[in-house]
Order: C-alpha cells, then structure tokens, then sequence
C-alpha cells in the first residue's frame, strides 16, 4: 500500500510542478534543458530598463568573511545596472533565516531571491519556482556551466529550479608554523582521522594557549563524511517511503560507532576549541587545525597564517568529501518585473564574458578569493584559477563528492541542524553514550520522514 502510495504521490508532484511552472514562471523557452551535446545558442538579453525602479528582495545565511565580499558585488550591481533594478539584500545568521524563512512561507511573504539548494525540500513543496526561461531571456547558456553541476539543479521532472551560485566542500586547514613547532610534517597535514587525534596531541602539548584543533557542531557535512568514510550511512533509498534513517541500521551500525567513536575521542582527549571560538583561534594563530569549507581561505589570508590546505582525512573505506551546489533561487509568489529583475541579477553573477558591469562575473572573484569550486567552464579554464595553489587542492573534492543524504532528499537542512547536530553534540558533551545518540538520532528522524510524508500526501490532496 504505502509503495503504491509513493508512486501515486511521484505522479502528482510531477503534475503539480508542471502546473506551477506555467501559472508561476513566465516562460518563454522550452521547458527542459538541454544536454551537454546541445549546439551553443546565442548570447542574447531581452530583458531591458524597467520604466519603474524595481526592487528584488534577496535573503541568506552569509555572514561570515565570504558574506562581505557577497556584500561588495551586490553593491556594485545596485550602483552600476543600467535595468533600474536595486537589490534588497538582507545577510543573517542561518538558524534565524530559518525561522523567518519560515514565518515567510506561512504568510506567502517569501522574499524573490534565496540562496539555498534548488532541488529538495523548497523545489518539492513548491516554494521554489522554476526559472528554465533564464537561458532565453538572459545572456546565460547550458552551456556556460559544468554539466553535472548544472545538472544537480534540475529535478525529476526537467524543470531547472536554481542557478548555481558556489560549489564547496570541507577542507582541513593547518597551521604550518605550529606543525612544524610541533615535530610534525608542516607540508604533509593529516592523511587519516586517527592523524587527526594524533596531530592534535603533538600540538596541544606545546603548552600556553596553543590548541591542537577543534570542532564546530554546525560543520555536520564533516561528520558526515567521516561517517561515510568508515562505510556507515545515515540516509538510504526505501521502496516505500523514498527514504529511510539506517543510523541504527545493522547492515552500517558498526560503521557508524567505529566513526562516532574517533569524534568522541577527538572531542575529550585533546584540549580544542569550539564553534565560533574556533575561527578566531585560527586567525590569531594559535590553533593548529581547522576543519572548515572554502571561505577559510580567506581567514586564513586575512590573518597572515602561514596555512596549509588538503581534502578532508580518509577513513578505512577511502575518501570522501561533502559537497553539493549552494543556488540561487527565485521563490514563489515573484512574477512580472521582479521575476525578470531577478533573473537580471543571477545573469550578472555569471555572465563571465559579455557582462556590461564588470570585466569578470563575480562567480570568477567568488571562486579566486574565496577558494570554491568553479561550475563556470571559462572560470574554470581562466590561467589564473588553473595556476592557483589553493584551487589546486580544492578542485580535486570533486573526485570523491558523497554527501551524507542523496541530492533530491528534501530536507536535508533539518537532517543536519535539528538531528545531527544533537547527535554529535551529545557524544562531545557526554549527554549520551554513542548508543544512545544513534538511537535518539534514529527514533526522530523516522518521526521526521513520516511527518513529511504525510504533509506532502496532504498537500496534494491525498490525505485530509
């Protein structure tokens, strides 16, 4: 009954999402996008100055380093677009997007534009509109971008749902100077996770207010990868259900206590900071590891570290590293001249050749100061990426990309902050034992996936 449900619910999501991308999004191209064997089009702008100012709003969690620069480029769009367009751009912490995200959605007061992941929960419950007429309105191409990372932004049912706006995954950062203090390899960092434990000891016991390293409780891709890497899951595909929680699971429990153990002992016998604290040890200089994505680099930079940087340690099983494409989204409820201004502003971001503002699409000085992934094919190829030492190392994630749940689950954010997250700060904490966190871990997720289940079934009309 409940697999023959799933189906009946595929087929109406698929229906639904077709509705709303004719009623909601103006389109004026085909609806599905192209294969990467599509011969280039032709760079043409349709859109052209509004008669009257138009204001897109613009909502993210970018707060940190990364979010200044983010500040800059928008700035300069608002002060240089010849469209009458200004963006409204509003920067916060994640856990307070959330809730107003939330409180948005409710009331049908979304903001037009939002940084999160096009395909999932936001895509499946409609918030997210698709946008597939932004490569015949806009000087955009398939083509311009990396297939697969293009790709990552398309759903079941063909429609495009988001532009990439960043790839990155979760790097180990070193201090070289303290690693050499420390008799280790300053040009070698950490292979492994028990060097991880082993690094830290070295460092600690330099003594003063030097620390070997430290965790942030939020960084649950991390966890997720070291979790992956001595074979265990967290999420799987299920017949029934689409998806199903196997923390508890007995074909990858083992896996997952062997894991959890290396972080429980990586959190009690070395003396490391945490969360926030942890950034600012880094830049001052005396923290000697720092797991953390892209925007590091410019921590690092910015403080003079003399730093090194590889992909995260291996487990038994091999390399892996978290890492699916941030998009920028236009939300439900934007039509007409907004929905045009945005599609505006995410051309400006990466229009990388013809771009009337600037000499390089703020994508390229996304990727060059803040070390992330190119998904532009001509940043990629530009000398001065390829010859980055930085971009070197992070380029190579892509090799070994795994996250922790598959691309289209759809609610992943919640996964992270409202079950991992208290998982893994429990075993730090000493509120549970490793056992007990996976089973509490295990006991809310069902509640989570059944939940959702049953408000997408309403939402259709398949449940009162």
């Amino acid at each position: 009954m409940r697999k023959a449900l799933a189906l009946i619910l595929a087929l109406c999501m698929i229906l639904v999402l077709a509705a709303c991308s004719k009623s909601e999004t103006p389109s004026s191209g085909s609806d599905t996008p192209a294969s990467s064997g599509d011969a280039p089009t032709e760079k043409t702008d349709t859109i052209k100055k509004f008669d009257n100012p138009v204001t897109v709003t613009f909502w993210n969690g970018w707060t940190g380093p990364d979010g200044e620069l983010l500040k800059q480029l928008v700035d300069e769009y608002n002060t240089k677009n010849q469209k009458n367009v200004t963006v409204d751009m509003d920067c916060m912490q994640f856990a307070s997007l959330q809730e107003k995200l939330a409180t948005a959605i409710a009331s049908d007061t979304c903001p037009n534009l939002h940084l999160g992941f096009a395909v999932g929960e936001y895509q499946m419950r409609h918030i997210y509109i698709p946008i597939d007429d932004i490569f015949t309105k806009t000087v955009l191409r398939k083509e311009d971008f990396v297939p697969e990372i293009l790709q990552a932004c398309t759903a079941d049912d063909g429609h495009i749902y988001g532009i990439p706006f960043q790839v990155t995954s979760q790097f180990v950062y070193w201090n070289k100077d303290l690693f050499k203090q420390a008799g280790l390899d300053p040009d070698k960092g950490v292979e492994t996770w028990e060097d991880v434990i082993t690094a830290a000891k070295a460092i600690d016991a330099l003594g003063g207010n030097i620390t070997g390293g430290g965790f942030d409780t939020s960084a649950t891709g991390t966890v997720g990868a070291m979790i992956n890497g001595y074979g265990g899951e967290i999420i799987a595909a299920d017949d029934e259900l689409g998806y199903k929680c196997v923390v508890t699971d007995p074909a990858y429990i083992d896996a997952n206590k062997q894991a959890l153990d290396v972080w429980y002992r990586y959190t009690h016998e070395t003396n490391i900071l945490q969360n926030g604290n942890l950034e600012e040890g880094y830049g001052a200089g005396v923290v000697g590891m720092l797991f953390g994505g892209a925007w590091q680099t410019a921590n690092a930079k910015d403080h003079n570290i003399n730093y090194g940087i590889s992909l995260l340690p291996k487990g038994p099983k091999g390399q892996i590293q978290p890492g699916a494409p941030v998009s920028i989204d236009v939300m439900k409820g934007t039509s007409g001249d907004k929905y045009d201004a945005c599609l505006d502003f995410i051309a400006y971001w990466n229009d990388n050749e013809t771009n009337p503002i600037r000499e390089k699409a703020p994508a390229y000085d996304w990727s060059l100061k803040q070390a992330y992934q190119p998904y532009l094919i001509t940043v990629a190829n530009d000398p001065t990426m390829v010859n980055d030492e930085t971009f070197k190392v992070t380029n190579e994630y892509q090799k070994y990309v795994k996250n922790p749940y598959p691309a289209n689950f759809w609610n992943g954010y919640q996964l992270g902050t409202a079950y991992i997250k208290p998982m893994i700060e429990a075993i730090a904490h000493d509120t549970a034992t490793i056992d007990e966190a996976l089973a509490t871990c295990q006991k809310d997720i069902d509640i989570m996936i059944e939940d959702d289940m049953y408000e997408m079934e309403r939402s259709l009309g398949l449940r009162e």
